[in-house]
């Protein structure tokens, strides 16, 4: 659909099932959830997930701080780049300015 109408699109999302699921957050009687599928009251019951507390979370908090260094360093120089710009402009403008001076003194 996207491609054919291309000016309609402005955005897409990928959307996907689970095809496995480990059940890492579920609580230790995790093992007993199967048995409830075959009792009446077996599809009303519902775990709440936790976030997740572990490694790769931490892994990827501390990436993601790295990740905000760079850009906020790469910004920086960005930033101080174009005020250099803008200075060395400013400095020719003025200079162009000061031998326009000094000839007309001459």
């Amino acid at each position: 659909v996207s491609a054919a109408r291309p000016s309609l699109i402005s955005a897409t999302v990928g959307l996907s099932t689970t095809l496995h699921y480990d059940g890492w957050a579920n609580p230790w009687t995790r093992h007993l959830l199967p048995l409830f599928r075959y009792l009446p009251i077996g599809g009303g019951i519902r775990i709440r997930e936790r976030e997740p507390f572990g490694n790769i979370r931490r892994v990827a908090r501390e990436a993601l701080h790295a990740f905000d260094q760079i850009a906020a360093t790469t910004t920086a120089i960005a930033t101080m780049t174009r005020r250099i710009d803008d200075l060395e402009g400013a400095k020719t403008k003025l200079e162009a300015r000061l031998e326009a001076l000094e000839r007309r003194l001459v």
